[in-house]
């Protein structure tokens, strides 16, 4: 019985071990010839604001930079207290650019013209500050 579980055990993890090496060699192939400049953008909305930033941090963290080189946290009128946290994770973390939903489009013009968005980290609208 023992070794039937164990077996059923190998079999999944082996299972998934091979899904995993066949995405990456996937997301190889996919990958472009050039930097990649994808950036991930979240609008963050009510109190589980920082849970769902460092979920994206996680993913980027998890897939790799093929999958985006930041992440773009969008203050959509969050309390005053969870928008200070998400600016400290922002100010903490290079994959994080902090902005209020008002800021966005300048921030996107900005970004627009930059070869990768988290380069100028002295840049007003990469700091967190918007």
């Amino acid at each position: 019985m023992f070794e039937g579980l164990l077996a059923v055990a190998i079999l999944i993890l082996s299972l998934v071990g091979l899904s995993e090496a066949i995405h990456r060699l996937w997301m190889f192939v996919l990958r472009p010839s050039s930097p990649r400049t994808t950036c991930v953008m979240t609008l963050l909305r009510d109190e589980t604001a920082v849970q769902q930033l460092r979920a994206e941090m996680e993913q980027i963290r998890w897939l790799g930079k093929n999958y985006a080189k930041a992440v773009i946290a969008v203050d959509c009128g969050l309390p005053e207290e969870v928008a200070q946290d998400c600016k400290t994770i922002a100010a903490e973390n290079s994959d994080v650019i902090y902005c209020t939903a008002n800021a966005l489009p300048q921030l996107m013009e900005q970004l627009k013209d930059a070869q990768y968005a988290g380069t100028n980290r002295n840049d007003g609208a990469t700091t967190g500050n918007h």
